[in-house]
C-alpha cells in the first residue's frame, strides 16, 4: 500500500495468484494441473482463455472478440499464426534461429492467398542486423560499428547517422526537423544540450527542465517533478499540467491531466498483470492487451466503447515492437515506421486506430512524446532515459543510455539491456529454469560439459572471477532438441558457478547476459 495505491493477491496453495485487486479493480487468472494460465478476466470483464500441446507450448488464444492459434516446427519454433478463419501470419528461421521472414496473407470468405504483409531480415555473421526489405515501407540497411552500434540506416526516404562516444553516449543524431545531424553535449552520461534543446537536472541526476529554443526565437519550457522512489509524478508545459500514478510495485496506475486551480480534466487508468500492461480505461474507451506467454511482445489488441468491439492482431517487428494492427479481415488499421531509436513520424489522420505500445515493456504518452517504461521514462528523441538507472552502473556503463542497439536488445523494466522473450527465445528461459531448478537438461537435450571460457577464434571472453576474486566456471547447454535430421543450430546457454548465465546466438562468439 502506499498513498496511491492498495494492492492485494488471492493465492492457491501453490503460491499462484488467482487474483490481483488494486484500488478495487480485479484480476482473476485460473491454471491447468501443468500451472500453465488458462484464462484471465480483467477489471472491465474482458475474459481470455488460452490452450497448450503436450510441450507446453500455446496452441491457441480466444477472447470475446477474436481468436488466434499457433503452430510450430519440430524446433519448437513458431512457424504459423492463424488470426480468426482469414489472417494467417507464417514465420521463417535460419539455423541459428534467427527469424528470417515473416508474411502475412489473407484467405478469408474462401478466398486465394492474397498477400498483405511481407517481411525479410539478413543479418552479419556475428549475429547482428543489417538489412530489412518490406513490402510495403521498402528497404532499410544498417551500416553498423565494429562493436555492432548502428551508425547509418539508409530507407527510400531519408538516411539517419549516428555517432557515440568512449562511454556510450549518442553525440550525433538526426533531428525532427532536419535530416542533418545535430550534436549533443554531455557531462560525464548526462545530457545538457541538444540541437536547441538544453537540459537540466537535479543533485540525483534526474531531468528537471527542458527548454527548447522554437524557430520565431521563443522558448517552450517543461518541467518534471520526482518523488523520493525515483517516480516521476507531473510534468508542466504552460498552463498544462499532468500528474502520475503508481502502484507500491511501482507500476503507473493512472494519468491525470489538470487544470490550473487542480481539477482533473481527463484520466486514464491502467491495468497489470505482472508486468505487461493489459489494459487502459478512458471516460468512453477501453483497450486490453494479450501477449505471448512469458514475454513483452503483444499478440492482440481490443479497443471497446459502450457500443461496440475491435478486435486487431499485432504485427511486430525483430524485437517486439508493434508495427501494423490488423482487422480480422485483413484491414491494415494503424501501421507504424518509427526511426532507430522508436522516434514515430507524424501520425496519419486517414488511420482508424492507434497503438500506443513502443518496444517492448514501453507505452507511449502522447503529451510529453516520452515512453513510460516501468522503472523509468525514455526520450526516443535522445535514445535516452530521464533519470539515471536505479541497478547503477551494473546492466551497463551509460546509466541514462537505451540499449546499444535497438534491433537486438531490449529493457522492457527500465533497468537493464537482455535477449527479447517471444517465440524465439522463450526457450532459452525455460532451458535456464530447468538447469537452475534441477541442475540437468531436458529429456532429448545435451548440456553439462564443461564451458573453457578460452576466446578461441576471436570469441567474446566471459568474467573470470567474482566480485570476492573467486574463480568462476562454465558450464554449457543446448537450448534446441537433438532431433535425428534437424541442425541443433549455433544457440547455446552458459552457466556460471556464480549463478551468471549467458546466451549466445553464435556458438560462443558474442554473449548476451540474462538476468
Amino acid at each position: 500500500m502506499n498513498a496511491d495505491a492498495t494492492v492485494t493477491f488471492e493465492r492457491d496453495a501453490l503460491g499462484r495468484i488467482l487474483a490481483e485487486t488494486v484500488n478495487g479493480h480485479t484480476t482473476r487468472y485460473t491454471y491447468d494441473l501443468a500451472g500453465h494460465r488458462l484464462s484471465r478476466t480483467t477489471p472491465s470483464g474482458h475474459s481470455s482463455t488460452w490452450t497448450y500441446d503436450p510441450a507446453g507450448r500455446p496452441t491457441g488464444l480466444e477472447s470475446l472478440a477474436g481468436a488466434l492459434t499457433f503452430g510450430y516446427d519440430a524446433a519448437g519454433r513458431e512457424t504459423e499464426r492463424r488470426i480468426d478463419d482469414g489472417l494467417r501470419l507464417t514465420q521463417s528461421w535460419d539455423t541459428s534461429s534467427r527469424l528470417t521472414g515473416t508474411a502475412v496473407t489473407n484467405a478469408a470468405h474462401g478466398q486465394a492467398d492474397h498477400l498483405l504483409h511481407h517481411r525479410t531480415y539478413t543479418y552479419r555473421e556475428d549475429g547482428y542486423l543489417t538489412e530489412i526489405r518490406d513490402l510495403q515501407d521498402g528497404t532499410r540497411r544498417y551500416d553498423l560499428d565494429p562493436t555492432g552500434r548502428v551508425t547509418t540506416v539508409h530507407t527510400p526516404h531519408r538516411a539517419e547517422t549516428y555517432a557515440y562516444d568512449s562511454v556510450g553516449n549518442l553525440t550525433h543524431a538526426p533531428e525532427a526537423e532536419s535530416e542533418a545531424p545535430t550534436t549533443r553535449e554531455f557531462t560525464g552520461t548526462r545530457i545538457h544540450r541538444g540541437a536547441r534543446t538544453t537540459y537540466e537536472h537535479d543533485a540525483h541526476g534526474r531531468l528537471t527542465r527542458t527548454t527548447l529554443r522554437l524557430l520565431n526565437g521563443q522558448k517552450r519550457v517543461r518541467t518534471y517533478t520526482w518523488n523520493t522512489e525515483d517516480r516521476l509524478t507531473s510534468t508542466t508545459s504552460g498552463d498544462t499540467t499532468w500528474r502520475y500514478r503508481y502502484d507500491p510495485l511501482g507500476r503507473r496506475t493512472a494519468k491525470q491531466q489538470l487544470a490550473p486551480d487542480g481539477s482533473v480534466l481527463t484520466r486514464t487508468d491502467f491495468t497489470w498483470d505482472s508486468t505487461q500492461l493489459t489494459e487502459q480505461t478512458t471516460a468512453d474507451t477501453t483497450t486490453t492487451w494479450e501477449y505471448t506467454p512469458g514475454s513483452h511482445t503483444p499478440l492482440t489488441q481490443t479497443t471497446r466503447t459502450s457500443d461496440e468491439a475491435q478486435f486487431y492482431a499485432i504485427v511486430t517487428d525483430l524485437v517486439g515492437t508493434p508495427t501494423h494492427l490488423l482487422t480480422p479481415d485483413g484491414t491494415t488499421a494503424w501501421h507504424a515506421t518509427p526511426d532507430l531509436w522508436g522516434s514515430p513520424p507524424q501520425p496519419s489522420d486517414n488511420e482508424p486506430a492507434d497503438c500506443p505500445l513502443r518496444f517492448p515493456g514501453q507505452y507511449a504518452d502522447e503529451e510529453t512524446g516520452l515512453h513510460y517504461n516501468h522503472h523509468r521514462y525514455y526520450d526516443p528523441t535522445t535514445a535516452r532515459y530521464l533519470s539515471p538507472d536505479p541497478l547503477g552502473l551494473r546492466p551497463a556503463d551509460n546509466d541514462y543510455a537505451y540499449v546499444p542497439n535497438p534491433t537486438r536488445w531490449i529493457d522492457p523494466l527500465g533497468l537493464t539491456p537482455c535477449i527479447p522473450y517471444g517465440p524465439a527465445t522463450e526457450k532459452v528461459q525455460n532451458v535456464l529454469d530447468r538447469v537452475r531448478s534441477k541442475g540437468s537438461p531436458f529429456a532429448g537435450y545435451k548440456g553439462g560439459a564443461p564451458f573453457g571460457n578460452t576466446g578461441a577464434k576471436g570469441g567474446q571472453m566471459l568474467p573470470l572471477v567474482d566480485p570476492a576474486g573467486k574463480a568462476i566456471t562454465y558450464r554449457e547447454w543446448d537450448v534446441n532438441p537433438k532431433i535425428k535430421g534437424v541442425d541443433r543450430g549455433e544457440e547455446r546457454l552458459v552457466t556460471g558457478s556464480d549463478g551468471s548465465a549467458y546466451y549466445t546466438a553464435d556458438h560462443y562468439q558474442t554473449f548476451i547476459h540474462i538476468p
